[in-house]
């Protein structure tokens, strides 16, 4: 009897339990978060859910119950840890790699945008229908003498579809009309290595070569042309140009007739005609030649090389107002068509005639 009234013992006892316990849950703190639900769960003496100010904190934020003799010791270790020695790294090594390495980026970089172009990695994806649009617009622009606008147009065409021929050639065909003889024969020379049968490119490049004075790349330029295509009559327009500057009067007499029988547009007929008067001035027979340019200002009125020629023809006949009138109107039409060079000469060609009419002044003595 006297064993049970020693309550002290009891609690001594229940202390050393949860005292042991505690211990054993400091050195696994994994288990001591698990043992620290479990025994708030129930409710035990030990431990309380409330704040001191009455406020029942948020379930996921952590209960502070680690054993003070756990913290102790973890402090202790911390204090009593030596840091390991600094050591110093030397930086040189990595230094001299960048500076060698810079040189060999900087020429990396270099050759990458030299070769970027090539590579044509700024191009827009092929678009043939894009492509078609932009050469229709540089067509009408090529036909309204705005050759400069046209150019940009076809360069727009080429840039959405570059195996396009007929971009290049009508490209070539700006080219020639503002002056830019080499960068022609490069876009008639590029739409041939697309399709090596284009006649019309072989008689538009035959045209240049003649500009240049390379009449026989022209002669055979043409020639190539009316072999791929018999029945193009500008291919023998050129023909007959080529064969004129070499001289061959007859053959190119026959080369600008066969033009005429294929049925050309009135423009092509009309350059027929002025180069038929051409060789009719050059063998003499000027009524000839009169009436051939004649024949080309009527299906070409605004022909200033034809208006010009019969000017010279009419001043070898002595109509001079004839030839007057005619150096006048091809002075206009040089102007508007901007070829200054002409127009000047034109006007020249005026004053001397107007200057010989003139009657000379009378000088009878009194």
């Amino acid at each position: 009897m006297g064993e049970l009234n020693q309550p002290a013992n009891l609690t001594g006892v229940k202390g050393q339990m949860i005292k042991r316990k505690l211990e054993m849950d400091a050195a696994n703190p994994s288990a001591n978060a698990a043992s620290v639900d479990q025994s708030a769960s129930q409710k035990t003496v030990t431990l309380s859910t409330e704040s001191p100010t009455g406020t029942t904190p948020a379930a996921e934020q952590p209960i502070d119950s680690v054993p003070a003799s756990s913290t102790s010791s973890s402090a202790q270790n911390v204090d009593t840890a030596v840091p390991p020695p600094k050591v110093k790294r030397d930086r040189r090594p990595l230094l001299i790699t960048l500076a060698l390495l810079l040189p060999l980026l900087g020429l990396v970089g270099g050759i990458w945008l030299a070769l970027r172009p090539y590579l044509k990695l700024d191009s827009p994806p092929v678009d043939p229908k894009v492509a078609q649009q932009w050469v229709e617009s540089g067509t009408k622009r090529n036909q309204q003498g705005q050759y400069a606008e046209a150019i940009k147009d076809f360069d727009q065409a080429i840039r959405f579809n570059a195996q396009d021929a007929n971009a290049y050639l009508n490209r070539g065909f700006a080219q020639h009309r503002m002056g830019n003889l080499n960068a022609a024969v490069d876009d008639y020379t590029k739409a041939l290595t697309l399709n090596n049968r284009f006649a019309e490119a072989f008689s538009n490049r035959s045209h240049v070569r003649f500009d240049q004075g390379r009449q026989d790349a022209a002669l055979e330029d043409a020639s190539r042309a009316i072999a791929i295509q018999p029945t193009l009559a500008v291919a023998h327009l050129n023909l007959g140009n080529a064969l004129f500057a070499t001289g061959n009067l007859d053959g190119a007499f026959q080369k600008f007739s066969q033009t005429l029988q294929l049925n050309p547009s009135n423009l092509i007929a009309a350059r027929a005609h002025n180069n038929q008067g051409n060789v009719f001035a050059n063998q003499k027979k000027i009524d000839e030649a009169i009436q051939a340019y004649t024949q080309a200002i009527q299906l070409d009125v605004n022909y200033a090389d034809a208006l010009f020629n019969r000017a010279l023809a009419f001043d070898l006949k002595g109509n001079r107002q004839g030839a007057i009138n005619d150096f006048r109107g091809a002075a206009k039409l040089y102007q508007a068509a901007g070829n200054n060079e002409m127009s000047a000469t034109a006007n020249r060609r005026v004053a001397q005639l107007q200057k010989s009419s003139t009657p000379a002044p009378n000088t009878q003595a009194i």
